[in-house]
């Protein structure tokens, strides 16, 4: 099996029309340096939206992929120099998002409403970075999702859970963008129940004798 078309092209035209929908908003496609904390929030919300679509497309891939996966019959050293390739780092994860921590300094229970400062303006390059390199995984999800069909297929066996709450992706995002996140998760859970064995982890070569 490969990459099913249809299913990508589907969902990710409309995971760009949702990245559109995020920078259209407070005119962030403008690239300003600075934004008001409300927006830098609601960006903050889209790309955490955009990223649990994307891990579902990313499990729903790998899971296609898995069917064509043979084992590695290369032994491997575990310490080899120069065999690792330099791989450009990623802050995609799964872990929570990192971003915006509330500043409640300029408020206090003695203070008077007069005398409040207004809030600071937050620095928005960080967050168009990090919603450009979810986009740039959108636009070629096969190398990120080979090397999850390997990790699923080497140390996760049996039936899957679908990433993500179920309310991490919100009806009010849009109606297609909020269905394809719920059905990808109900073919996440169909498509793990027919999964093949598994492969097995990396050959590594018997210990060598170094000193006698």
């Amino acid at each position: 099996m490969s990459l099913n078309p249809s299913l990508y092209k589907t969902a990710s035209h409309w995971a760009e029309m949702f990245a559109a929908k995020i920078l259209a908003r407070d005119n962030l496609y403008l690239s300003p340096r600075e934004v008001s904390r409300a927006a830098a929030l609601r960006l903050k919300q889209g790309i955490m939206a955009l990223e649990a679509y994307l891990r579902r497309l990313l499990f729903v891939l790998a899971l296609t992929l898995k069917h064509d996966l043979k084992p590695d019959t290369i032994e491997r050293p575990i310490y080899a120099r120069g065999s690792c390739k330099t791989r450009t780092k990623s802050s995609f994860k799964s872990l929570p998002f990192w971003g915006i921590e509330p500043d409640f300094s300029t408020f206090s229970s003695a203070s008077n409403w007069t005398d409040r400062k207004p809030p600071k303006p937050i620095p928005i390059a960080p967050l168009l970075a990090r919603l450009g390199e979810v986009c740039d995984i959108l636009k070629n999800p096969e190398a990120r999702a080979r090397r999850l069909a390997y990790h699923l297929a080497r140390k996760q066996s049996g039936p899957l859970l679908a990433p993500g709450d179920h309310n991490a992706v919100r009806n009010r995002y849009g109606t297609e963008f909020s269905s394809i996140y719920t059905l990808m998760g109900h073919e996440i859970g169909e498509m793990s129940r027919a999964r093949p064995p598994p492969i097995g982890p990396v050959l590594r070569p018997p210990p060598r004798i170094r000193t006698l």
